[in-house]
């Protein structure tokens, strides 16, 4: 799926399950009702160099033991966070740029892992990167958070953090 314009649908733009493999790539996704991207049920897609913006729920979530590779998106002005992660999903996201969003940038939740590295989360309504529960484990290797309007990680609930040199500068 290359080069497309995806908007104004009642649920999300786009919806990865079932083991779902393939590229996304240069992609605008906006005003979508529910999330602009969902990737569940074992996706392991690669999302590059897409526009996700003012959806209605998330720009992107990932659920369900998902894997996919998310490289140089723009996440941005979406309702709630940007980027979740839940349900022992494991991806590898790097030098993407998650901001504006009216929830946290970046959230992990319920079991979420996956590493992150070289990427921008700023000026997010909530935290930079939020983290909770016990079996959420994530690798943050060289990140930029900044300007959140409140914390730049919150880790809470058993979070297990690996340790990293990422910048948590101006949060």
């Amino acid at each position: 799926v290359t080069g497309n314009r995806i908007h104004g649908n009642t649920g999300a733009g786009v919806n990865l399950e079932a083991y779902a493999t393939g590229k996304i790539l240069n992609n605008t996704i906006l005003g979508n009702k529910g999330c602009g991207v969902l990737m569940q049920g074992r996706s392991r897609a690669d999302l590059t160099e897409n526009d996700i913006h003012e959806n209605g729920v998330c720009g992107v979530n990932i659920f369900n033991s998902s894997q996919p590779t998310l490289t140089k998106n723009k996440i941005r002005g979406n309702q709630g966070p940007g980027l979740r992660v839940e349900n022992l999903s494991n991806p590898n996201v790097s030098e993407n740029k998650i901001f504006f969003n009216t929830g946290n940038g970046l959230e992990i939740v319920d079991g979420g892992c996956g590493e992150y590295e070289r990427n921008q989360i700023y000026e997010n309504r909530r935290n930079g990167a939020s983290i909770s529960g016990p079996k959420s484990q994530p690798m943050m290797k060289n990140n930029e958070v900044f300007l959140n309007f409140e914390y730049g990680v919150w880790a809470f609930e058993g979070t297990s953090l690996s340790p990293s040199p990422s910048s948590l500068s101006r949060s």
